[in-house]
């Protein structure tokens, strides 16, 4: 449990900051009886911070803390004689002695043979190997899981290396399973072990995607193996063990000499590498997160094999300094909360193997180059809540897959160059000043989604129709949006959802019931729409209003459906018309 993350945990329940919260807690749990665990504590710190004092407790209270360094339940005493550390007298210690036998031995079953109890010809040795892993679940679990339907000979060489370990007993044991990783999986496993443990899972596969490294596939082989999981919010969690497990191949504790210096993660350590040539020639990932002291990045040698600069949230950061050109190997540049930046520099344009760019500030002036856009090798750019300070030039980019534009103001049109975006999956230009789209996006024929909710749209381009790919058009809270929209919509064959909600649309076209594959139309708060024809069969959810007595109809409520699903319309502002509709 990290520092920031304890204020953070004090924030989002009591509303406060560290020392205020602190204050909170004591008041509420004055003269209560509670049960409170703390897991995994590094520092006596957070202890003090969130249960403060046994005072603030009736007697029947317990508090337990798991860590990992008993220290951090010792008081502190200063002496003459100098500082000394001991146990309050509240304080019981107990250790955590391994599984036993019978336990252990289910548990490493379950994962090498997906039931608790081994083959009769495999007895023997599982208990050998349970026996030789001492009761550690995290070593169980990940043995256990690097066996399953492994053959005979590998089961041998694992024993044979279980009964002659190194010094450090459970990451000897984890090296066995370490190593009979691929490269590719070994690559992923030191990459969220050093810096994207707790990271959202799709950012994390569009940089592995970048270097070939097969993410998904990889992925299941290491939640397979028990190395990783991904967590319900779709982040990678790795335990702790594991993860010091990782940062010491890297940092040059094991024997595996290629992944040595390849990450860095510490910023205190950063500048010190990056001086030294021979040190920062293995370096294949930057990660300066959070740094604050640092206002212009290091130069970077020509022979630096720099895959990876995540300078997120180095808040006063004004400059990348040129020689970023020079890599010639880098594929993802991560700028979000770099809120004094306001301009990346030409020579990015010279990065061809970046396929990345990731920014996002806080609405300050920001100049986007041409150069930057026209990457060849680009598939992701995103530029989020920053002022575009000269007219938007893009670039012929072919590779371009995603382009993110979301709150970027000082933009009112895209320009008609966007037709080269030949590539172009996701368009979003959400919360922006934009105020049609161009004619030429109907030349972006592998277009899956656009999203320009809370913009400033006022028609739709009937040269839209041209989209056969296009699967979601979300225009929710487009109030400039109104009238008719365009009868061209009804050629897109792939569109599945349609979002008009809170726009003043009058009227869809009768073509509207050729969407073959709409699913999802929401039309909620579009006060002024008159007349509702030609629904799809294949639509599951209509979205409508409850809030508002129709003019035209005295009371309208209609529920219908369909064998696939049920949809909905209810109390419109002058109604006047509802089409084809099946009333249950």
């Amino acid at each position: 449990m990290e520092l920031v993350v304890l204020d953070q945990l004090l924030r989002d329940i009591l509303g406060a900051d560290t020392d205020y919260g602190t204050r909170i807690l004591s008041h509420r749990f004055l003269e209560k009886k509670v049960l409170i665990v703390l897991d995994d504590v590094d520092d006596r710190r957070q202890i003090k911070k969130l249960v403060g004092k046994s005072s603030w407790f009736v007697a029947g209270s317990r508090i337990i803390v798991t860590t990992r360094d008993i220290k951090v339940l010792a008081v502190e005493h200063e002496t003459r004689d100098g500082r000394f550390e001991e146990w309050p007298d509240e304080v019981r210690l107990f250790k955590m002695d391994g599984m036993k036998s019978s336990e252990a031995l289910q548990l490493f079953c379950s994962h090498a043979f997906g039931k608790v109890l081994p083959p009769d010809d495999y007895l023997s040795t599982c208990e050998q190997v349970v026996s030789a892993l001492r009761g550690l679940p995290l070593a169980i679990e990940i043995i256990g899981s690097s066996l399953y339907r492994k053959p005979e000979n590998v089961w041998k060489a694992t024993m044979e290396k279980l009964e002659n370990p190194p010094d450090q007993e459970l990451h000897s044991k984890l090296m066995i399973s370490y190593e009979a990783l691929d490269n590719e999986a070994k690559e992923i496993f030191l990459d969220i072990a050093c810096l994207l443990n707790g990271r959202e899972k799709s950012t994390a596969i569009y940089m592995w995607d970048a270097c070939e490294h097969f993410p998904e596939e990889k992925l299941e082989v290491l939640i397979f193996t028990s190395f990783i999981k991904i967590l319900g919010d779709n982040r990678l969690w790795m335990h702790d063990e594991v993860r010091d497990f990782g940062r010491k191949i890297v940092c040059g504790g094991t024997i595996i000499d290629s992944a040595k210096g390849s990450r860095l993660w510490a910023n205190k350590e950063v500048l010190d590498v990056l001086r030294s040539k021979e040190m920062a020639k293995n370096l294949k990932v930057l990660n300066l997160t959070s740094c604050k002291s640092i206002t212009k990045t290091p130069i970077f040698s020509e022979g630096m094999i720099l895959e990876r600069l995540i300078l997120e949230d180095c808040e006063n950061l004004v400059e990348i300094d040129s020689s970023i050109g020079k890599l010639k190997q880098i594929v993802h540049l991560n700028l979000k909360g770099c809120n004094s930046l306001k301009a990346l520099p030409d020579e990015l344009g010279s990065a061809n193997a970046l396929t990345e760019i990731v920014m996002k500030g806080n609405g300050q002036s920001f100049n986007l180059q041409e150069s930057i856009t026209g990457l060849t090798s680009l598939l992701v750019l995103e530029i989020v809540h920053v002022k575009i300070v000269d007219p938007l030039r893009i670039g012929k980019s072919e590779s371009l897959e995603s382009l993110i534009l979301s709150e970027c103001t000082g933009i009112k049109e895209l320009p008609e160059s966007c037709q080269f975006f030949q590539s172009l999956v996701m368009l979003d230009l959400s919360r922006m000043d934009v105020t049609k789209l161009p004619d030429s996006i109907g030349d972006m024929k592998k277009l899956k989604v656009i999203n320009m909710e809370y913009s400033l749209i006022s028609e739709l381009p009937k040269s839209i129709g041209k989209l056969e790919k296009l699967e979601e058009l979300l225009a929710k809270h487009c109030e400039g949006l109104q009238g008719e929209i365009p009868s061209e919509i009804g050629t897109l064959s792939s569109l599945t959802i349609l979002d008009l909600s809170f726009t003043r649309i009058s009227s869809l076209p009768p073509t509207l019931s050729k969407l073959s594959n709409l699913q999802t139309l929401n039309l909620e708060f579009c006060h002024e729409l008159r007349e509702l024809s030609g629904l799809p069969k294949s639509l599951v959810t209509l979205h409508g209003n409850r809030n508002y007595t129709p003019v035209a109809v005295n009371f309208v409520e209609v529920v219908c459906g369909t064998s696939q699903g049920n949809y909905e319309i209810s109390k419109y502002r002058q109604l006047e018309k509802i089409g084809i509709l099946r009333v249950l």
